[in-house]
């Protein structure tokens, strides 16, 4: 229930006020910028509430705005988002920026307000950019966009409705390798066979960007042992990631070197590279540096997080190089002969525990 509220302040806080109205009290909990922002005791002022009535208890909340009003309602909307932290939120954002920062998917900028952990973070924006692309139809439906704005406005909801689609896809791969139900089929193959491969799927793109491909051979044979469809997907992350950040006339190297008892694979590009400070966390799961990997960054941030979790899984290892302005450059490794007779192994841990599937959640900083 939604109450605008007129009255003289009665006692203040940092994060309450009690306002007599009419003669009654009315305690009210507020976003600390807004109890901040309020005048002294005896003075008369107006805050737009909205009431929270559960079997046990009654509480008020009171804004300064009917857009944070708004924005509180829309926070609590989401399932995990209770009052406190609505108004924790509110209190170090403006309802524009938390817009913004739905809109463009940064999950980043509610880790900043106090009691919103990393999962939280990522569930208020991925319900509510849903509930956005949903307005978007609304609006067109109910007629408030004009028809001169409809084509604009259906192509972000189509780009908004593949987003989600490969998101859901991405968890539900990553749901299938963490829990063991993905069967890995390994076996010996040629690695230039599947980076030839990868490349010549994504000619288009690559020629559509003006990019030079160089060390791309299909003379060469190098085997390596590993599920090939789990390897040409980390082909296709680390090559789609690289075509997105290579400017036009840039380049893309590949390389393969074989080092004794396994194979080192990189993937080389020009362009901007990745700032010093995004380095340790570009494996993470729903991390993304677009700032230093350019404006048309996109993306849930899990391709990279998922070449890890395959690399890993195969029984080798990923890092990152790079020099911010000039290039970077993605190397991993794979096994060049079978591990046992009976195939693939899941890795041990760090204690020599049983064998597990490395939790993405827990990965270390690459170092």
């Amino acid at each position: 229930m939604i109450y605008c509220l007129t009255g003289k302040i009665v006692k203040k806080s940092m994060s309450a006020v009690v306002l007599s109205c009419g003669g009654v009290g009315y305690y009210a909990q507020c976003p600390a910028s807004v109890a901040g922002a309020l005048p002294g005791v005896g003075q008369e002022t107006t805050l737009y509430t909205v009431m929270s009535v559960t079997e046990n208890d009654v509480s008020l909340y009171g804004f300064a705005t009917e857009e944070q009003q708004a924005c509180f309602e829309m926070l609590t909307a989401v399932s995990g988002v209770g009052p406190k932290v609505g108004l924790a939120i509110l209190s170090v954002m403006e309802p524009e920026r938390v817009a913004l920062a739905i809109s463009a998917g940064d999950h980043k900028a509610f880790k900043a307000a106090s009691g919103v952990g990393p999962k939280l973070a990522q569930r208020i924006v991925l319900e509510l950019k849903d509930k956005v692309a949903k307005g978007f139809v609304d609006g067109i439906l109910d007629g408030t966009i004009p028809p001169d704005m409809q084509n604009h406005y259906l192509q972000l909801v189509s780009e908004e409705t593949g987003r989600l689609a490969r998101l859901i896809q991405n968890m539900l791969d990553l749901s299938k390798l963490e829990s063991g139900e993905y069967q890995v089929n390994a076996r010996m193959f040629n690695i230039w066979e599947t980076l030839t491969g990868v490349a010549l799927s994504a000619e288009q793109r690559i020629n559509d960007g003006m990019i030079d491909i160089d060390g791309l051979t299909m003379d060469e044979k190098v085997l390596v042992y590993a599920d090939p469809d789990l390897i040409h997907q980390v082909v296709y992350n680390l090559l789609d990631n690289a075509i997105k950040f290579t400017p036009a006339g840039g380049t893309i190297r590949f390389r393969v070197e074989k080092l004794g008892p396994e194979a080192e694979i990189s993937i080389w590009n020009s362009g901007q590279g990745i700032s010093p400070e995004a380095l340790p966390y570009v494996f993470q799961r729903f991390y993304k540096e677009d700032r230093s990997r350019g404006l048309h960054a996109r993306g849930a941030g899990l391709g990279l997080n998922i070449c890890k979790v395959l690399v890993n899984l195969s029984g080798g290892q990923i890092r990152v190089e790079s020099q911010q302005g000039e290039w970077c450059r993605f190397v991993f490794t794979l096994p060049t002969v079978a591990p046992n007779p009976g195939g693939m192994k899941r890795l041990p841990d760090e204690a020599g525990g049983e064998p597990v599937v490395e939790d993405p959640a827990s990965m270390k900083p690459v170092e």
